[in-house]
């Protein structure tokens, strides 16, 4: 594959080309496509040969998301950092979604930050009859989500939200929800004021005091745990502070309560889960519903020991 993908770097050099893409690979046939990004396809765009996008719709349906990959090398991490678009490897998502195989059955399942459609694509492959909701504030990132998306064939039962998931409000239903993806990585001095307000006076809704300190992946399980119900199952990864600083307490006490965690696995920063950044990683794993009489805790520091 990687072959392939330096064939094609000479021919897909701008996010003009991504849009190209996006618009050919069938993203404008995946609800609900906003107005942010219909305005991405406004006027003139480089053409895409025939060949290119084929060659990019056969990687996508052998597994790779080389629209992901284009999307990270065209884009700096400086461009990057104010969405905290920080990809995750193929080889955490699979394993991710091989503990969600085991852990439930769900009839919905919700990325928060769905990116280039990663976890919900993989998601969408694992659980055939599940319904696959996706939130992405950047309109760029939900055009290349959705053409993941087309080209896999689960248009029919996606939808992708343009919206910051912690504003979500999603519908009643009988069975199983599986929330699962990684929430951006942005820092606290990122984060608007009204934000922090919305963490302080949730968190208190929960029984939780918060900090303004904290980044945007506490947020995110704090909107988790806002709108998760009994039975409910989720696996997240983030940044592994959230375990033993002061501002973490916030998660530790939603982990232990409303989200009812099972499962911590720490990724050292040797294994370098995500290129680039020099980070410790965890990947948690929650089921909604009861304290747990016991956590399971693993550290790894190669990505080759995920499914051991």
């Amino acid at each position: 594959m990687l072959d392939i993908l330096d064939e094609l770097l000479s021919e897909v050099t701008s996010n003009k080309h991504l849009i190209s893409l996006a618009v050919e690979l069938g993203a404008m046939k995946v609800p609900v496509v906003s107005e942010a990004e219909k305005q991405l396809t406004v006027g003139p765009l480089p053409k895409i040969s025939k060949s290119t996008w084929q060659r990019f719709r056969s990687v996508i349906e052998n597994g790779a998301d080389p629209l992901g990959i284009f999307f990270s090398l065209l884009n700096s991490p400086e461009e990057r950092r104010s969405n905290g678009a920080v990809y995750t490897p193929i080889p955490i998502v699979d394993a991710m979604i091989r503990w969600s195989v085991v852990q439930s059955k769900p009839e919905r399942i919700i990325d928060a930050g769905v990116g280039s459609g990663r976890f919900l694509t993989a998601a969408g492959k694992a659980f055939r009859n599940a319904s696959l909701v996706g939130f992405e504030c950047d309109p760029l990132a939900a055009l290349l989500a959705r053409a993941n998306i087309a080209v896999l064939g689960l248009s029919k039962r996606s939808i992708v939200h343009l919206n910051d998931y912690r504003n979500a409000v999603l519908n009643d239903i009988k069975g199983q929800t599986l929330y699962i993806g990684n929430p951006p990585w942005v820092r606290h001095h990122l984060i608007e004021p009204k934000w922090k307000t919305w963490l302080t006076t949730t968190a208190h809704e929960l029984g939780h005091a918060a900090s303004a300190l904290a980044g945007l992946h506490v947020y995110f399980f704090l909107a988790t745990a806002k709108l998760m119900r009994r039975g409910d199952v989720g696996i997240l990864i983030t940044a592994s502070e959230w375990l033993d600083v002061n501002y973490g307490s916030l998660v530790r006490g939603l982990f232990l309560e409303q989200l009812g965690g099972t499962d911590i696995l720490v990724i050292e920063p040797e294994a370098n889960p995500f290129e680039r950044t020099a980070a410790t990683a965890v990947i948690t794993g929650f089921r909604s519903g009861k304290r747990p009489s016991s956590i399971g805790v693993r550290r790894i520091d190669n990505l080759k020991k995920l499914g051991s």
